[in-house]
């Protein structure tokens, strides 16, 4: 936020500061091209059609003014929405995690911590 800040500052000044006037570059004359002569394009006419003489309600016109401050909310949420399926998805497509409550324990022998181990 802070650099549009700055930017938006930058261009104001630079619009207010007194720019002196610069000498003004002699142009050379060249001459004029011709324009080709192209044939004329035979548009045909078109009926005019009766469009319809109504408005918008005006529950649906304050809807609409309001609609640039709400479509990036509900676009965020849609997105959110997906990941969270897709991070399931792909969560329940790898199985129990190593070392998680629900898988083995950090050996991967399958037994808890406190069972007693089998010594020769």
């Amino acid at each position: 936020m802070l650099p549009i800040l700055l930017g938006l500052l930058a261009v104001r000044l630079a619009v207010r500061v007194p720019w002196p006037d610069l000498p003004s570059i002699p142009w050379p004359d060249l001459p004029s091209l011709p324009s080709p002569d192209l044939p004329g394009v035979p548009w045909p006419d078109l009926p005019s059609v009766p469009w319809p003489d109504w408005t918008l309600p005006g529950w649906l016109a304050w809807l609409l003014d309001r609609a640039r401050y709400v479509w990036p909310v509900v676009l965020a949420y849609v997105l959110a929405r997906r990941e969270i399926r897709r991070r399931r998805v792909q969560d329940e497509g790898r199985g129990p995690v190593a070392g998680s409550a629900d898988g083995p324990g950090r050996d991967g022998g399958g037994r808890d911590e406190d069972e007693p181990r089998d010594r020769p």
